[in-house]
């Protein structure tokens, strides 16, 4: 199944949303903003090089709603194929 990102309405980050069928579903959120110190940039690429480049929410539209709604639907009917 191919990856998705979902840009925050606000644009300060993103959902990714990526399904292996021997691994799982796994939801990420991204943090994304040109705007910031240098040390927060140091440290948001620390996280990133240990694995962990998150924060805590995205902000979706309408569309994007349907759009990941659709996608979850597709990787559950691809679940029950398997």
């Amino acid at each position: 199944m191919k990856d998705k990102f979902y840009m925050c309405e606000c644009g300060c980050g993103a959902l990714h949303v990526s399904y292996e069928p021997g691994w799982g579903l796994e939801l990420a959120l991204f943090e994304r903003s040109p705007s910031r110190s240098l040390w927060n940039r140091i440290r948001l690429a620390w996280s990133a090089l240990r694995g962990v480049p998150y924060t805590d929410m995205v902000i979706l539209n309408n569309q994007q709603i349907a759009d990941l709604v659709d996608q979850l639907v597709e990787i559950q009917n691809q679940k029950d194929i398997v």
